[in-house]
């Protein structure tokens, strides 16, 4: 009779998807302390499909695991830009002709600058 054994994440015939997951893990962290982005997710998928097969020796019926895995890793990359672009004293809001908000300050185009037209 054949050695039975539990099916559990530390079983032998799981072993690819252990490593592969202690690799995304530590991939993961490299990267996330890397960005600074101190943060990250890794994953692990197993799926299994289950075959009925014909055994050609005793003629019966057996149930056959085909079981396939997928890792991966993700680390949010966050990055900020702030700054005043307009005080209050600098311009000013105002309508135009058709009703719309337009908005005037003190500050010189690039058009204006270069002689075009004000």
């Amino acid at each position: 009779m054949k050695e039975r054994f539990e099916l559990r994440m530390d079983h032998p015939s799981l072993v690819g998807a252990k490593v592969a997951m202690d690799n995304c893990l530590k991939a993961m962290v490299s990267k996330a302390v890397e960005t600074r982005s101190m943060e990250g997710t890794a994953t692990l998928k197993i799926s299994m499909e289950i075959l009925d097969v014909l055994n050609e020796e005793t003629k019966e019926w057996e149930k056959k695991p085909s079981i396939k895995f997928k890792v991966g890793w993700s680390v949010p990359i966050k990055s900020s830009a702030e700054g005043k672009l307009m005080d209050i004293c600098d311009g000013q809001l105002v309508r135009n002709p058709e009703g719309n908000w337009c908005l005037i300050n003190n500050q010189v185009s690039m058009d204006e600058l270069m002689g075009g037209d004000p």
